[in-house]
C-alpha cells in the first residue's frame, strides 16, 4: 500500500516515547538539558504529524480503502482486548 499506511501503528506509539522522555529527563536526571527534551518532543510530534498528512493524502486519493492494524494488549482466556488503527473513509473527515 502506502509506506504512512502500512506503519500507521507508529503514530500509537508517539505519545509513549515522549513520556519515556520526559520521565528520564525530570525524574531520573539522565537528560538534563531542557532544551534536548523539547527539540526530540518536537521532532516526535512532528513526525507525527508527517504521517498523518502522509496517510491522510493517500486516504484522500482511494476512499474506498479500509484497513486496520490491531495486536492483543489484553488476553485472559476467550476475552481479548486488542489495540490497533482503525482506518476507512470517516477516517478524512
Amino acid at each position: 500500500m502506502n509506506f504512512f499506511i502500512d506503519n500507521m501503528f507508529v503514530v500509537l506509539l508517539f505519545p509513549i516515547w515522549i513520556f519515556a522522555l520526559i520521565v528520564l529527563g525530570r525524574f531520573f536526571n539522565l537528560v538534563q538539558s531542557r532544551r534536548l527534551i523539547s527539540a526530540l518532543s518536537l521532532g516526535s510530534l512532528f513526525t507525527c504529524i508527517v504521517f498523518f498528512v502522509g496517510s491522510l493524502i493517500f486516504i484522500a486519493q482511494n476512499a474506498n480503502i479500509s484497513t486496520d492494524f490491531t495486536f492483543p494488549f489484553l488476553k485472559i482466556q476467550d476475552f481479548c482486548l486488542n489495540f490497533g488503527v482503525y482506518i476507512d473513509k470517516l477516517s478524512i473527515l
